[in-house]
């Protein structure tokens, strides 16, 4: 019996160490995530953002990357101006008075989305000329004025594929 104990220990060490090895070949190693597909794919959450993101157990966060998109060939252009710009209005209008061209910023929301969501944000140069180049859709163009002046209008507008819409904006001095 003494001989043959030593024995059966070698054989069942050698049948675990096997069976080691083998389960180490076997068994499915999880891949490492390394984008968003293989993420969502291992069933960790998508939140429903745009884009989407999704977050691992260990707590890394991977974004959709989205197809990029055709360049655009619409939008919208103008001239953002500021006026009054003399107290009193004559008969013959004053060249001096005619309304200024004001350099701010456009912000461009989209129809239907939150109001503090811009959309785009463009800036007017020195003549009061900006251009935003967006797809198709219903959008606010909404000047930024000062607080409390000069107060600026909102304008909606519809762009239409391949056209570049002109759309010019006023902003009010308050002279009166």
């Amino acid at each position: 019996m003494k001989k043959i104990f030593p024995i059966v220990v070698i054989i069942a060490i050698v049948i675990i160490a096997g069976f080691l090895v083998w389960w180490q070949f076997v068994r499915e190693v999880p891949k490492p995530i390394t984008n968003f597909e293989e993420c969502a794919t291992a069933g960790n959450p998508v939140m429903e953002s745009y884009p989407r993101q999704c977050r691992t157990k260990d707590g890394r966060n991977f974004v959709e990357i989205l197809p990029s998109p055709s360049p655009l060939d619409s939008g919208v252009s103008g001239i953002v101006l500021l006026g009054p710009t003399c107290p009193v209005q004559r008969i013959t209008p004053d060249p001096n008075c005619a309304d200024k061209p004001y350099k701010t910023i456009v912000q461009v929301i989209a129809v239907g989305s939150p109001k503090s969501a811009a959309f785009a944000i463009v800036e007017s140069n020195d003549q009061g000329q900006y251009k935003a180049m967006l797809p198709p859709g219903e959008y606010a163009l909404q000047p930024i004025g000062g607080n409390p002046l000069p107060r600026c209008e909102t304008k909606n507008v519809t762009i239409e594929p391949n056209v570049i819409k002109e759309v010019n904006l006023s902003c009010d001095t308050g002279i009166r």
